[in-house]
């Protein structure tokens, strides 16, 4: 099998977005469209091509995280779909992969992402750092 990772130039992000819209289930209204593929001009957008169609892909996002008083480089990884007839190829650990050298590259030496499941990513080296509940209490009168 043969495949390649590249990264999407403006003529690929139609595609990108419909592959979330298929993965995440939802649609982006058309008079919505035309803003969300020119916010992925902030991003590098990932893909792995099998015969010239996009198989899986993943947004990566050049952030920043303060940690105390010390601001570091953050890779966000965002936005990793495959469809389900290129599912179980490895694809998703490859674009992981590819992701962590481009953040090395560029000096992100911390990467977060909201994951959809945490075993899920836990398995490609990501951590839960921090968990998030919310309270709610009646006030008695």
């Amino acid at each position: 099998m043969t495949y390649s990772i590249k990264k999407l130039d403006k003529n690929r992000f139609e595609e990108s977005l419909q592959l979330s819209e298929y993965a995440f289930q939802y649609k982006v209204p058309t008079e919505k469209r035309e803003k969300r593929l020119q916010q992925l001009n902030e991003q590098d957008v990932y893909g792995i091509f099998q015969e010239g169609s996009l198989a899986a892909k993943l947004h990566l996002l050049s952030l920043e995280v303060w940690l105390g008083n010390v601001k570091y480089p953050l890779g966000g990884v965002a936005g990793v779909a495959t469809y389900p007839e290129y599912r179980r190829n490895g694809f998703v650990r490859r674009l992981l992969s590819h992701a962590l050298d481009e953040m090395n590259d560029k000096g992100q030496t911390i990467s977060m992402l909201h994951p959809f499941d945490i075993h899920f990513y836990r398995k490609f080296g990501w951590e839960v750092f921090a968990y998030f509940n919310k309270l709610y209490i009646q006030k008695k009168i």
